[in-house]
């Protein structure tokens, strides 16, 4: 068996096409949840293009990305905040559980518990796919004192 015995098989990495500081609207390409080659890891997706900038570095028509690890502390409330949000629900308000159920009963038309929705947006369906959403990513620093991109997803405007 040789080294490249498989090549034709696999895809080629886009790898670091992160967002950097910055305002932005993006359309949604897809939402998926990627697991790893290597330890096991889950990792919520969120793949997008740029229709708008105010970073430079990020050009409109640029694709880019936020990876949720879904192993860290802050994998499920960053998920949840990125569904409020798409829903077009404040995710500060008390009633976020019960605001985006609604919503989503009233799209599916049968009730949709909040999990079910976090289902449905990475099923193969890729329902959000050409959904416009305005984002802005602020540096935080972690508590180990390591930079961090903070992805505050704006509430989807109908």
């Amino acid at each position: 068996m040789g080294t490249f015995d498989g090549i034709g098989g696999v895809s080629v990495s886009k790898g670091g096409a992160y967002f950097k500081q910055g305002k932005y609207s993006v359309d949604i390409l897809a939402v998926k949840r990627v697991m790893s080659k290597v330890g096991n890891k889950e990792y919520f997706v969120i793949e997008t293009k740029v229709r708008s900038s105010n970073n430079p570095e990020v050009p409109v028509g640029a694709d880019r990305s936020q990876v949720i690890d879904m192993s860290n502390v802050m994998g499920l409330p960053n998920v949840k905040g990125f569904i409020a949000a798409v829903s077009g629900v404040d995710p500060n308000v008390d009633t976020i559980n019960d605001d985006v159920e609604k919503y989503w009963t009233g799209i599916l038309g049968s009730f949709t518990s909040f999990p079910a929705v976090c289902e449905l947006v990475i099923s193969a369906n890729n329902p959000l796919e050409g959904v416009s959403m305005d984002l802005e990513c602020v540096e935080i620093k972690k508590k180990d004192g390591e930079p961090f991109t903070k992805h505050n997803w704006f509430p989807r405007q109908f």
